[in-house]
């Protein structure tokens, strides 16, 4: 028992991260300016991401606010992508990924520790 709330605890430290990222890319998108041109579409589409790492941060609210400025055609075509969609490594996904293979191997330690 302890150690799955250990897991959960290990896991919700790293989760955020990522739906911080993502949804700092979308309000850039939102607000446009300093180059960036407003693009509802790519605001949809990072919260959509950002809402699918972290539903309880607002991220769904402000990806129905982005929704009221697009088609249901243009969302449909926005959630396939959300639902292809695959990080390029950087080094903020690699120290990511290095992350969660870490956090793997240690709850599989302690799990087997619990078990002898």
């Amino acid at each position: 028992m302890a150690i799955l709330v250990l897991e959960r605890e290990i896991r919700l430290i790293l989760t955020p991260m990522a739906s911080l990222l993502e949804g700092v890319l979308g309000r850039i998108f939102a607000e446009g300016g300093h180059g960036v041109k407003r693009n509802w579409s790519e605001v949809y589409f990072w919260y959509s991401l950002a809402a699918t790492c972290d539903p309880l941060k607002g991220y769904v609210s402000l990806r129905k606010q982005a929704a009221k400025n697009l088609t249901s055609d243009q969302i449909a075509g926005i959630e396939k992508r959300v639902n292809e969609w695959t990080p390029r490594p950087t080094p903020a996904t690699l120290w990511t990924q290095q992350s969660q293979q870490r956090v793997n191997k240690l709850i599989a330690a302690l799990k087997h520790q619990s078990h002898e």
